[in-house]
């Protein structure tokens, strides 16, 4: 095969769908072969186009076609705050008559222009647009003046976001306002304040993610919880769950609950006053859910209040997520007890124990590990062996007990990431051909030592290795190239490379972008001729002896 060309169009499409939109951008001045196939339909729809201004003035000609080409249309209006604290800050008394006249006029003009509100106004309602995704980042009465209720016009609209900023909240007397559209799947919505005065009818949602406030909205989460497929909250009080566990989400298969830090005094009352009821309330959540597949709990007791149901009723869960949790070990063995648990990623959390034994955990099905910023070891024996890929934080300075527990238990790791914060040992890396169907192995932050790489033995399995953030040497390079002699895939990520040769007593170091660096691409090359080798965002550091 002479160049990637000349495979069939529909191949590359699928080969382009994995690029985000920044990659796609820069694939599209590639050639006029790509540029073609990334601005077919398939693509184009898939686009975002952002407009972030104050509005003052009207959108250009160029500016309205693009809006009505677009599928994905994302408006941010600043709120002009205008200049009153310059005007006042004036000096001499004649200054102070210009800019009296200048306001005076600038008034009149103001007569004859359009508001912002009328100038979004414009933009959305005044013209048919084919818009399938529609992002408003306001304040809510300008919102409420743009959209009124004529966002049934929009035809094919099937997402909405609505954060509403700024200082131009509901006050007591405002009035209802009721957002209708029959074909709105996603809604996003972020009101700081309480929104009772908001409605939603939108018979066909499927997917709900609030933010900030959440009482206001139990009744719209009542009328759609049997169609609800994917609930997102951000809660300010973790007292609104006593809320939200009442209701029932037979098709749910998405759940992500986070909530704002506790203070202590809340965190003590609330352990004081959970009793049987709540038990009780929340078991009847947890299996109202049967369809769940994915859970994700972060911030203090989230997991606390469902843990022990999940437990209880062996719900058929596939992946949890734990991120910021503080709670008993042996609420962490309750995960034993999901059957189906695929996917287990544990991230800033604290666990509390009564003894000085590290935990354990017996999760025979488990697949995917990952155990992130959690200071606290946990042993890795036989039963975690069935793991296939591990992400984990190194912490303690014997980090080479942990990676030899690794090497010995689990046999079936394909892939191995490691965020190290101390320095890896020298033989840290000694049992790492233990591994046999290794394939990928990441280092972040820092990359093992020179001694560390000679101390690993050969390891033919692995075809990808990836450094992030790390620093290395000529010397260290080579000793990888001996220890991975089937490498296909490196990656250097944000390294610096100190690269032309040993340290002399006193050098000059010169950094340039390594990404660009011809002779740096070659000699990388060189060293491995058969592996493919990025260095995206990494320095080249060039030693040069000073006389």
């Amino acid at each position: 095969m002479d160049s990637i060309n000349s495979l069939p169009f529909e191949i590359l499409e699928k080969i382009f769908d994995y690029l985000d939109l920044y990659e796609r951008s820069c694939a599209l001045a590639t050639c006029k072969h790509w540029h073609s196939i990334l601005n077919c339909t398939r693509f184009q729809r898939q686009r975002r186009l952002a407009l972030a201004h104050i509005f003052q003035d009207e959108l250009t000609e160029q500016e309205k076609i693009a809006v009505q080409k677009c599928c994905n249309l994302r408006v941010v209006h600043y709120e002009d705050s205008g200049n009153s604290d310059s005007e006042s800050a004036a000096g001499s008394e004649g200054d102070q008559n210009e800019q009296r006249i200048g306001r005076n006029l600038h008034s009149i003009e103001n007569l004859f222009r359009n508001t912002p509100e009328q100038n979004l106004n414009d933009l959305l309602f005044g013209r048919v647009l084919d818009l399938e995704s529609l992002s408003l980042e306001t304040g809510y009465e300008i919102c409420r003046n743009i959209i009124r209720d004529r966002l049934d016009s929009i035809k094919n609209l099937n997402e909405l976001v609505l954060l509403f900023t700024g200082s131009r909240f509901p006050t007591p007397d405002t009035g209802l306002w009721t957002i209708r559209h029959a074909g709105i799947q996603i809604l996003k919505v972020q009101m700081p304040v309480d929104g009772k005065h908001l409605s939603f009818i939108v018979p066909s949602l499927t997917s709900l993610e609030l933010i900030d406030s959440f009482r206001w909205s139990l009744n719209m989460l009542n009328t759609h919880s049997e169609q609800l497929r994917c609930l997102k909250l951000k809660l300010r009080h973790i007292e609104m769950l006593d809320d939200l566990f009442p209701l029932t989400f037979p098709n749910m298969t998405y759940l992500e609950i986070r909530n704002n830090p506790y203070k202590t005094g809340e965190q003590l009352r609330f352990t004081q006053t959970r009793n049987v009821l709540d038990e009780q309330m929340e078991q009847r959540f947890v299996e109202g859910m049967p369809r769940l597949k994915k859970l994700l709990l972060e911030g203090k007791f989230t997991f606390l209040r469902m843990g022990m149901s999940l437990a209880r009723c062996a719900h058929t869960l596939e992946e949890l997520v734990l991120e910021d949790q503080e709670i008993e070990y042996a609420l962490l063995k309750s995960v034993e007890m999901l059957p189906n648990l695929k996917n287990l990623t544990i991230s800033e959390c604290k666990f509390r124990t009564s003894s000085d034994m590290l935990p354990t955990l017996n999760l025979p099905h488990l697949e995917r590990f990952n155990l992130f910023n959690y200071r606290a070891n946990i042993v890795f024996d036989k039963g975690l062996g069935a793991v296939n890929s591990l992400g984990l934080t190194l912490w303690a300075d014997k980090n080479y007990k942990v990676l030899h527990k690794i090497c010995e238990n689990m046999s079936n790791l394909e892939r191995l990431e490691l965020f190290v914060n101390v320095k890896l040992s020298n033989n840290a890396l000694r049992h790492l051909n233990k591994m046999g169907k290794l394939k990928s192995l990441m280092f972040h932050y820092t990359g093992p030592s020179l001694q560390a790489w000679k101390h690993c033995p050969e390891v033919l399995s692995v075809r990808k290795l990836s450094f992030r953030g790390c620093e290395m040497d000529r010397s260290t390079l080579l000793s990888v190239v001996e220890a991975f002699p089937n490498l296909y895939e490196l990656f250097l990520d944000k390294c610096i490379l100190f690269y032309c040769g040993d340290t002399v007593e006193l050098l000059e170091h010169n950094y340039i972008n390594a990404d660009g660096d011809n002779q740096c691409r070659e000699e990388l090359r060189q060293l491995l001729p058969l592996c493919r080798i990025s260095l995206m965002e990494s320095l080249l550091c060039c030693q040069h002896s000073i006389v």
